[in-house]
């Protein structure tokens, strides 16, 4: 990806740091709800038949609210929870899940009612066609998640999403590692010397850098995606969510990542130019019958890393690719590892997507 191109898109992200207050923008949206975050805790038995009475009231009043689907990944399952722990909201599962008292994991499907506003998430293994990740074996179809869903959250709600949320990043990348045989490690040259073990069942050969599938991913994977959410849902409105930085992580199991935060530069980059009226504001994928708002994680968690820099640095005539480095050094301690944005900037996400669909309108 031209150099210049990088500069001109970093130059857009120090804009939005004259703006960004270090403190969370999105305070004032939680400041009416006091007292500890509330969890669901399941219990070691069903629950009685009156809880369940008061859990299903609970989801006829979210029919009320303005009702938000994220369908994407870990990363979402996070920011949706530190909102919802934010908010002091209970965090429940499906009607099953909470009459069993099952637990809830990254990979559960989750909600959480505060104010005028329900926040919903699932997960799926990516718009990237099967076969998927290691890490999906036997997984359904993203498409077939996506219609049992939509069952689901009328069933519960009694209405579709008015904005869905969507992303298609980090899993497509484990699958395109995957459908490539899951080679071994990239070995950086500064790493040379170094003994990475090799994936046991994967061919020792390196990963070639994916542009290939970052381009048809980009040009086609995901258009394709938000028309078959759009249609699935064709009163909801839709955005789609930019990746996150992340940084290289290189062991078994995560050898796609080797080269991750290449890739996700990438990924970003590509989705970028395929934007209009600046990437934040933005537009992409203008269709036959829609066009589709970007949610930009990825430039709120650089922004944020920003302005953590030294401004004496920030003003000292260092080129972008160097900030960019200082910010992302700066990053890592509001991550939870080398992939996962922490809660503060989970909940700057949430943020920006509550700004959005509170101004939506139904189709």
């Amino acid at each position: 990806m031209p150099m210049k191109y990088l500069v001109t898109v970093f130059s857009c992200i120090l804009a939005i740091v004259a703006s960004l207050t270090v403190s969370r923008p999105s305070e004032g949206i939680w400041s009416k709800h006091a007292g500890p975050a509330s969890v669901a805790t399941p219990g070691s038995n069903a629950r009685r038949d009156g809880e369940i009475t008061a859990l299903l009231t609970n989801e006829v009043n979210a029919t009320h609210s303005k009702l938000v689907w994220f369908f994407g990944s870990s990363i979402d399952n996070n920011a949706v929870t530190a909102a919802c722990q934010k908010a002091n909201a209970v965090v429940r599962g499906s009607l099953l899940a909470q009459a069993q008292g099952r637990a809830l994991d990254e990979r559960s499907f989750k909600y959480c009612t505060f104010g005028d506003l329900t926040l919903v998430f699932s997960m799926h293994p990516g718009a990237t066609p099967p076969p998927y990740s290691f890490g999906y074996p036997s997984f359904p179809t993203t498409q077939a998640i996506a219609t049992k869903e939509r069952q689901r959250i009328l069933e519960m709600f009694g209405k579709a999403p008015d904005a869905i949320v969507v992303d298609s990043s980090i899993w497509d990348m484990a699958t395109w590692w995957t459908q490539d045989g899951s080679p071994g490690p990239v070995r950086p040259p500064a790493l040379s010397n170094l003994a990475i073990p090799k994936e046991p069942t994967g061919p020792p050969w390196p990963w070639s850098f994916p542009h290939a599938h970052i381009s048809n991913w980009c040009h086609t994977t995901i258009p394709h995606f938000l028309d078959f959410v759009q249609e699935t849902f064709p009163q909801s409105q839709v955005a789609l969510r930019t990746p996150p930085t992340v940084s290289n992580v290189c062991h078994a199991g995560y050898y796609h990542m080797c080269q991750g935060d290449e890739i996700v530069d990438e990924m970003y980059q590509c989705l970028a130019k395929d934007t209009h009226n600046g990437f934040i504001d933005g537009f992409l994928y203008g269709s036959s019958h829609s066009k589709y708002h970007v949610i930009d994680y990825h430039a709120i968690a650089e922004a944020r890393g920003l302005a953590l820099v030294d401004p004496k640095l920030r003003s000292s005539g260092l080129g972008a690719a160097e900030l960019q480095k200082l910010a992302r050094t700066q990053l890592k301690g509001l991550y939870m590892n080398e992939m996962h944005p922490g809660a503060d900037l989970g909940i700057e996400y949430i943020a920006a997507v509550t700004k959005w669909a509170m101004g939506t309108a139904a189709k």
